[in-house]
């Protein structure tokens, strides 16, 4: 088991947000990508749950599509 820094905040690259989302939609739960990445499951959980309040539908204001990292996924498999 990691140990974490306490008070530090999770910042994590656009890059890391897309792995992590295509992670969680591939079917691995938040504790698995948590002690993929040396967090906590709740810091998964407060990451997705943040970008999936961002983009739903009645709160879009149409400057990201829902799911906009599927798009940059499809992209990145393709280079």
């Amino acid at each position: 088991m990691s140990v974490l820094v306490q008070n530090k905040p999770d910042v994590r690259t656009d890059a890391e947000i897309l792995d992590i989302l295509e992670k969680r939609d591939s079917g691995l739960s938040c504790r698995q990508i948590g002690e993929g990445l040396g967090t906590t499951k709740g810091a998964i959980i407060g990451l997705t749950g943040r970008v999936d309040r961002a983009t739903e539908a009645s709160k879009h204001d149409g400057t990201m599509p829902r799911y906009w990292w599927r798009d940059g996924l499809n992209r990145r498999g393709s280079e």
